[in-house]
């Protein structure tokens, strides 16, 4: 039996023991996490605990809406081994109780049932250097192109005003879209749930990433570019260094992209593909079914 349950009834122990143990584990299920994407958090909860699945739940025309949170790629059902038709109950319980416009369940959900999917990219954790010879050649020579003397890498740009370079030149949001995620990111550095590393050069910043370091993976939920790059190479040695870093230890996931150039800048790392199921519905379309179900 799946039944709701909203976030101060939902017994957290009990919740992180079936995320801890989960087949398809991810950081983005943490509490500590939802609690600061998240406008207002429940949950599905199926039997005793045996599987979980985390909502966001925002107003909109009204009424109560699921949708994905920032900086959030993938929530879905958590259990200790997946299973098509318990996730199907999930799926359906979602469709018939809830106004969706999007929601994304995890890449290690299957379903017996049609559903649409997106890309995902990610390399497996492995020794760094074995990764990079799976790098594509021209990867390899451009990163060597690119790690000139003149460019300097930061770990941490507390000295730098990174919003305003965000603002300036984040692409495909729009303004209002650009102040929520600054704050989202602010609100995640603060609490120690993101690190920020960045690239200068001549001591202007030219490109900046954020990352999230979760228990087993490294999450790449934004990744910006000065409009004017001096060094075209240089978020590929963004990417190479954090590599070197984390790889050896965690899984990379590069949060996306069903863009066709940037899931080309992910492949000649090596990068496999992954499928995730979600449903994504157009404002219009979830208005007619709002108004459809009054």
């Amino acid at each position: 039996m799946i039944r709701k349950v909203r976030r101060e009834a939902l017994d957290e122990e009990r919740y992180s023991a079936c995320l801890q143990e989960s087949e398809q584990y991810n950081s983005y299920a943490e509490l500590q996490f939802l609690d600061k994407v998240c406008t207002k958090c429940e949950f599905l909860v199926f039997n005793d605990y045996e599987a979980v699945m985390p909502l966001n739940l925002v107003r909109k025309f009204g009424v109560r809406v699921v949708i994905m949170p920032m900086l959030c790629q993938q929530l879905g059902v958590f259990s200790r081994r997946d299973d098509p038709a318990v996730n199907g109950m999930f799926l359906q319980f979602l469709q018939q109780k809830f106004n969706i416009l999007t929601y994304s369940f995890n890449a290690g959900n299957k379903f017996n049932a049609d559903v649409n999917y997106r890309p995902n990219y990610i390399l497996h954790s492995a020794p760094y250097a074995e990764v990079y010879k799976k790098y594509s050649a021209s990867r390899r020579r451009n990163i060597k192109k690119a790690a000139a003397p003149s460019v300097e890498f930061c770990d941490e740009l507390i000295s730098q005003d990174w919003q305003a370079f965000v603002s300036e030149n984040l692409k495909g949001s729009r303004e209002k879209e650009k102040v929520k995620t600054i704050r989202l990111i602010e609100r995640l550095h603060s609490a120690g749930m993101l690190t920020m590393r960045g690239a200068l050069i001549d001591g202007r910043l030219q490109s900046l990433l954020f990352l999230i370091v979760g228990r087993n993976a490294v999450y790449l939920p934004v990744f910006v570019n000065h409009r004017d790059l001096q060094e075209k190479n240089l978020p590929s040695v963004m990417i190479d260094k954090v590599l070197q870093t984390f790889v050896d230890t965690h899984d990379f996931n590069f949060v996306g992209s069903s863009i066709p150039s940037v899931a080309a800048f992910n492949e000649r790392f090596g990068a496999e593909k992954q499928q995730y199921a979600s449903i994504v519905k157009r404002p219009i379309d979830l208005l007619k079914s709002i108004l459809g179900k009054s």
